[in-house]
């Protein structure tokens, strides 16, 4: 049995006896491989939306937006927000019309401690809750985002 070069795949020669073990060993690989990547692309997505995120940063306020994942991220400002409005535009369709709704959050705003919450640094949406019910959503899965901060 041969080999591939990059990832050690098994490449059955005609005269070779095909085992299930090749190919539980193959697939365990495979599998492997898979999920460092996706943990690899995770760490990416976070790390550009924190760049995005820092990169309109001025004294008083920044501006930014973020693209939802339904998971927990992090922004970092450089100051603690007293203040933000986030704008969430629908997923992109086929239709050039965009659903907007506006949210407001403010730190000491009770109806979003489980959406949003506030640090020294910047601020943190969280994934929607299992059970529902939670308003504002400020983290649905490829909703567009986009934010205005005051210090």
């Amino acid at each position: 049995m041969n080999y591939t070069e990059k990832y050690h795949l098994p490449q059955w020669e005609e005269s070779d006896r095909v085992m299930r073990t090749d190919f539980n060993q193959a697939m365990a690989g495979i599998e492997s491989g898979l999920d460092s990547h996706s943990t690899r692309i995770d760490q990416a997505q976070q790390a550009a939306a924190n760049a995005q995120s820092t990169a309109l940063t001025h004294k008083n306020y920044a501006i930014g937006s973020y693209t939802g994942t339904n998971k927990l991220q992090k922004f970092n400002l450089g100051f603690r927000p007293s203040f933000m409005l986030i704008s969430g535009h629908a997923p992109h369709s086929s239709s050039d019309v965009f659903q907007v709704a506006g949210y407001f959050a403010i730190t000491a705003g009770e109806n979003t401690k489980t959406r949003i919450s506030f640090s020294d640094t910047g601020f943190t949406v969280y994934p929607t809750s299992p059970e529902g019910g939670y308003w504002p959503d400020l983290n649905e899965t490829n909703r567009f985002y986009e934010y205005i901060a005051f210090m």
